[in-house]
């Protein structure tokens, strides 16, 4: 029997099992190369988490230029969240005297980068690393500093920030730091 379409004793035309067979085949061909390009999806969400973060740090530094104040970068206060404060030499928050949130320019709310409260970041998470001493805690920016802090959150000084110090990302795409250079504040992308 050829592999025609034949008829049945009704008069309509039916696919053979072969032709069937031949049909689910190809489907099963193309959904197999459909699913690994699924997973590059995680790349485009760990890169605008990153682009976020570097963002907010940026912020932060000219806010500080801007204002001539204290601007801490707190990373611990919520953790999994990163907020930027106008502080004070102790890198109080608030509602301690003289302090307040920085205000997102555009949006004119509080600085408040939580990943896991928004779908376009993915299941990618955020944990602030300011290095001081061995120890990470919060970043203290100085107006006019020659070199960038670190706190532990108790007001208590840790020391100049070290080298490698920023936001750790994680996520599918596996582990990035979004770096902070300790001296000037320069802001380098993974």
């Amino acid at each position: 029997m050829p592999l025609t379409a034949w008829r049945s004793h009704f008069g309509q035309r039916a696919f053979t099992l072969a032709e069937m067979l031949l049909v689910v085949f190809i489907v099963g061909l193309l959904a197999a190369a459909a699913v690994p390009s699924l997973n590059t999806l995680a790349a485009p969400q760990a890169d605008l988490l990153a682009g976020e973060v570097a963002g907010v740090l940026r912020l932060a530094m000219s806010e500080a230029r801007r204002t001539g104040k204290y601007v801490l970068v707190d990373g611990r206060s919520a953790p999994g969240s990163l907020r930027l404060y106008i502080s004070n030499a102790y890198a109080d928050i608030p509602p301690a005297s003289g302090t307040a949130a920085v205000l997102d320019p555009l949006t004119r709310q509080a600085v408040n980068l939580t990943p896991s409260s928004n779908a376009l970041f993915g299941n990618s998470t955020l944990e602030a690393r300011f290095m001081a001493s061995g120890a990470w805690g919060q970043l203290l920016i100085y107006p006019g500093a020659t070199q960038l802090r670190a706190f532990d959150g108790a007001g208590s000084d840790q020391g100049a920030l070290e080298a490698g110090s920023g936001v750790r990302l994680t996520g599918a795409a596996g582990v990035k730091l979004v770096a902070i250079q300790e001296i000037t504040g320069l802001v380098s992308l993974p």
